[in-house]
């Protein structure tokens, strides 16, 4: 195991995260970039507009993900409310 104290280790894994998601980030740039180059303006747009949707089913994914996390909690919540109604 590590000798790190807890806090350490998430301040670690933090900073792993955020330097992954700048990485990340990056290599989009470049990438646009490039294929900006590449492509026509035409065939640019098409990819945007694709790059786009996808972007919206993934937030519309994630939600869903978020409501099935929260549903065990809200269940818990109703049912200690009808308890104290019955």
């Amino acid at each position: 195991m590590s000798s790190l104290r807890p806090t350490a280790r998430v301040a670690r894994g933090a900073t792993y995260l955020f330097v992954q998601g700048l990485v990340c980030a990056v290599i989009g740039v470049v990438y646009f970039v490039v294929l900006v180059r590449l492509l026509t303006p035409e065939e640019v747009g098409v990819y945007a507009v694709l790059t786009f949707l996808l972007a919206l089913v993934q937030v519309l994914k994630d939600k869903e993900r978020v409501d099935e996390g929260l549903m065990p909690f809200i269940a818990e919540a109703v049912w200690r409310r009808l308890e104290g109604i019955l």
